[in-house]
């Protein structure tokens, strides 16, 4: 595996991990996504709760997948199809006005979805790119372990740097953050 996909697949695996973990830890946090889910425009209330697990056993697989050598080219497109379903289910759900709450990361995160959730997903589906484009052309075939280890650490940065999105985004954009006000 060249650095590039493995920068890819440790970022993707780890936000997949994170997502399902925080929407499978407990059957509260179960609840609380099928429950987001039901709100949304695109989606049957009746199919809630079988979509809240189909979203979260995909994000398992794909995270297999990925991991294992042999299926990781089947795993990022996987992973491609998964991510630009959700991106359509927010886009769709924006575009009809819809201010339900975005469980991406469970509900301890919950805020209306808005164009940023697009934008993380966009930036997912650019990684998925890189890293099937780099799989799949074996590019750089030959590593060090330090460069292994560079890889994975930036893998665990962007992955970071995904699931924290909200609170980047809230950090930036809240009151408290544009400084002192003068009166």
């Amino acid at each position: 595996m060249g650095y590039v996909s493995l920068t890819c697949a440790v970022a993707l695996c780890l936000t997949f991990a994170v997502s399902a973990f925080s929407n499978a830890k407990s059957k509260a946090a179960f609840v609380a996504f099928a429950s987001a889910i039901r709100k949304l425009p695109v989606s049957r209330p009746q199919w809630a709760v079988p979509t809240a697990a189909l979203a979260i056993t995909s994000e398992m697989a794909c995270i297999f997948l990925v991991v294992v050598p042999r299926t990781r080219v089947l795993g990022y497109v996987a992973a491609f199809m998964l991510i630009a379903a959700y991106t359509a289910v927010i886009a769709i759900a924006l575009r009809r006005g819809s201010v339900g709450p975005c469980n991406c990361f469970g509900a301890g995160r919950a805020r209306p979805m808005s164009l940023v959730d697009v934008g993380r997903n966009a930036f997912l589906l650019v990684l998925v790119g890189f890293g099937l484009i780099s799989t799949v052309t074996g590019f750089s075939q030959h590593q060090s372990v330090l460069g292994m280890a560079i890889a994975s650490a930036v893998g665990i940065l962007l992955a970071g740097t995904v699931v924290l999105l909200d609170d980047l985004t809230w950090l930036f954009t809240s009151p408290a953050s544009a400084g002192p006000t003068r009166a």
